[in-house]
């Protein structure tokens, strides 16, 4: 391959990792411990989903200890539970209503903007829920079928809204923005991130359901795959 090539293909290249927000390193260097990695806005909130998705398996195996007639480890589901109330609902959702969702005032995203928040909803009044059966201990089998029952609901609603979001939503709100604006969204979300969710927020929201999965047995990912 000739020197101009290579010269095109690179330029390519990282001018494809800036606008999706990903980290450009000069070259030959590696990402070092303490490098602050610049997102994009979609990127940010696709990554947080991410944590949503492991904590929402976190709440199946607990689901599946309550339906089995066992005890989930001491505090799973409290912690699990403020997991969702503190960065799910708190910080990730509003974010959500306030800067995406209220890009579309009308339109096809406007209605699934609506459909999207009556969801986020419904999340808090189940999360609700969940932290008083949680704070009382769950002594009862009503407790138990309950709980179980809220913990299936929720991941019954927040896969496929997540999954909208993901592939139609999110696409459409980067679409709308001019490149200067969607950096300048990336930013404010990071701004938002620190003050509401402190130094490495994420980082160590993301920490905590690691250990959550660790507590209920599911934190090696190769437990997953299907033996067949």
């Amino acid at each position: 391959m000739d020197e101009e090539r290579r010269r095109f293909l690179r330029k390519g290249l990282v001018g494809g990792m800036a606008a999706l927000g990903l980290a450009v390193l000069g070259p030959g260097r590696a990402l070092a411990a303490g490098d602050e990695v610049r997102v994009s806005a979609n990127e940010d909130l696709m990554r947080e989903h991410g944590v949503l998705i492991r904590l929402f398996l976190v709440y199946d195996e607990v689901a599946a200890d309550l339906l089995a007639g066992k005890s989930p480890p001491k505090g799973v589901l409290a912690e699990g539970v403020e997991v969702m109330r503190r960065f799910g609902q708190d910080y990730h959702e509003r974010m959500e209503e306030e800067f995406v969702f209220a890009s579309f005032p009308s339109g096809p995203m406007a209605t699934l903007s609506g459909i999207l928040f009556s969801q986020h909803e419904a999340g808090r009044r189940v999360t609700a829920r969940l932290a008083e059966l949680a704070k009382g201990g769950m002594q009862l089998a009503t407790d138990h079928n309950e709980t179980a029952k809220l913990l299936h609901a929720l991941r019954r609603m927040y896969f496929p809204h997540l999954a909208r979001e993901d592939t139609v939503l999110f696409p459409a709100f980067h679409a709308t923005l001019s490149p200067e604006k969607y950096a300048e969204y990336g930013e404010r979300f990071e701004e938002l991130e620190t003050k509401q969710l402190g130094a490495k927020g994420f980082e160590k929201t993301l920490a905590t359901v690691a250990e959550l999965e660790k507590s209920m047995g599911i934190a090696d990912l190769a437990s997953f795959t299907p033996k067949v």
